[in-house]
């Protein structure tokens, strides 16, 4: 488990580093990972996080979700950049039903997801909650792997669902915007939010994405949709710092 308060001093802003010294257990184990020493390319780390809303307004699409995700996994470790990649997959509905699929894999080891792992049955949907704990621990980690300044790193954070927020803690939105609003400042996040079937600019607003980051499409386009994320995943980790943050991150 990851020391939360060594964690939170790696940050200028205190009201990030109250955020860091106060998120639980499930985001403290998404601040550790391996070392870029460790990885093909020892210089560079794009750290890939996906949000996935396991509601059940979800079940009608599970299968399409499964696979879009499990595309999804194939572009990238199929990429040139998949060296540099690192992945995390987190699942949500009700507050108390937050949960990572797996944390900071390298790309070669990332197994395809089954209904063992996304089942879309959940009752309520804590998409600020689930924000809020993904990004404390992509953040956190992201922050840990840059005491070394010869690294460039970078997290692509994706939240992927169909609704809007009905369960989660009060002060979640609050605090993702201030985790937002900080990783884009100092360049090291790329947030986005792919919205199905519903107007996601309440979201977005609430937690800080810029509009130009926001992807809708209609729930049948769901595999289509992972598709375009996976691409712009692959041309984010490519561009140059500051690049993606300037014209958006969704590519077509």
């Amino acid at each position: 488990m990851a020391d939360k308060k060594a964690l939170a001093q790696l940050f200028e802003d205190g009201a990030v580093q109250t955020i860091i010294t106060n998120m639980n257990d499930d985001a403290a184990s998404a601040a550790v990972g391996p070392d870029l020493d460790d990885m093909d390319d020892a210089e560079e780390a794009n750290l890939v996080v996906l949000v996935l809303d396991n509601s059940v307004s979800m079940s009608g699409h599970r299968d399409a979700v499964i696979d879009g995700a499990n595309n999804l996994i194939d572009s990238l470790q199929n990429s040139k950049e998949s060296d540099t990649m690192l992945m995390t997959l987190w699942k949500f509905d009700t507050r108390n039903h937050i949960d990572i699929i797996f944390a900071n894999q390298k790309m070669a080891d990332v197994k395809p997801i089954t209904t063992a792992d996304y089942d879309a049955d959940g009752d309520a949907t804590a998409e600020y909650t689930a924000a809020e704990r993904s990004l404390a621990g992509a953040l956190a980690y992201a922050q840990d792997l840059l005491k070394n300044a010869r690294y460039r790193v970078r997290v692509m954070w994706v939240l992927i669902t169909d609704g809007q927020d009905n369960s989660s803690l009060r002060d979640s939105a609050k605090n993702t915007k201030v985790l937002i609003e900080n990783g884009i400042h100092d360049e090291i996040l790329i947030p986005g939010l792919v919205a199905f079937g519903y107007d996601p600019k309440k979201v977005a607003s609430d937690i800080g994405i810029p509009e130009k980051n926001i992807l809708t499409s209609d729930p049948s386009e769901i595999r289509a949709a992972m598709g375009v994320v996976s691409s712009s995943v692959i041309r984010a980790s490519k561009a140059a710092t500051g690049t993606v943050s300037s014209h958006g991150f969704f590519t077509q």
